[in-house]
């Protein structure tokens, strides 16, 4: 029974990787009051949650003294290295990370951009229709989140959902968009499924991947297509002919007005 029933157990799973949970949880079975201890240290220092290095080094301390018998220097000591070591593992795989992700994006990307850039073309006179355009893009899309999904669970990222590439390796962020205008490939798949040029399974598996990959390079999937709000409407051939005779009509007299009122001018002196 724990002296403070209405703390949690799980009140600072939240700031806890799984080594430093599987420590604490530990510690709680062969003390439960250490819950209330814990309790006490943040109250009056919540910077302990604010800063997760010196969490889980008061953790990993009271582990080391705990369960591991240290004295209390050396469980000190022995917090602190681990602390360094882990953050040095961190950096470590931060580089390995940004090596593995600029290689894949590289070899994807067209000097940081994703263009259409169909496997072949769509030239009937090679045996190439649009069908076969469309399904090359969709099959391009879809490797390339597989690939990228698959670099990411290396370093326990589980989905490109998950995680922006601004959060995993920020200085990538920005680097890589997608084409405009005829060479955007997200248009070109809006294009595939209203000419139905792809099935419906198809359209949504790559609907999908889109947000996946649009979420993760911190792009919008409608980019390089028009806005509403930047659509500009059209007007009639008639409208813009009266406007047009409206525009010249106005500039003949204001012409006039200044060639008479120049003259007048001139009299008088």
């Amino acid at each position: 029974m724990t002296l403070v029933p209405y703390i949690e157990s799980n009140t600072y799973d939240e700031y806890m990787d799984p080594d430093t949970k599987s420590k604490f949880d530990k510690i709680i079975k062969q003390e439960p009051e250490y819950l209330q201890k814990l309790h006490d240290i943040v109250t009056k220092n919540p910077e302990y949650l604010h800063m997760t290095d010196l969490f889980r080094q008061l953790i990993e301390t009271e582990y080391q003294m705990l369960i591991e018998e240290k004295g209390e220097d050396e469980a000190r000591s022995i917090a602190q290295n681990a602390d360094i070591e882990r953050v040095q593992q961190k950096n470590s795989n931060e580089l390995d990370l940004k090596v593995k992700l600029t290689a894949k994006l590289n070899e994807a990307f067209t000097n940081g951009v994703l263009i259409k850039k169909c496997d072949g073309g769509s030239n009937p006179i090679f045996g190439k229709t649009k069908k076969d355009c469309c399904e090359s893009i969709c099959k391009k899309i879809d490797n390339l989140v597989n690939e990228l999904e698959e670099i990411l669970k290396q370093y326990g990222i589980n989905s490109l959902g998950n995680k922006t590439i601004a959060e995993v390796v920020p200085s990538l962020t920005g680097k890589f968009t997608v084409g405009d205008k005829k060479s955007n490939i997200f248009k070109y798949f809006k294009y595939c499924k209203e000419e139905k040029k792809i099935d419906e399974t198809t359209y949504s598996r790559v609907r999908l991947n889109i947000e996946l990959l649009a979420f993760f390079l911190g792009i919008s999937s409608q980019q390089g297509g028009r806005t509403h709000s930047h659509h500009k409407s059209r007007t009639s051939k008639k409208s813009r002919k009266s406007r047009g005779r409206r525009h010249r009509r106005s500039s003949h007299n204001k012409k006039r007005y200044i060639k008479r009122h120049t003259k007048r001018y001139r009299k008088r002196k």
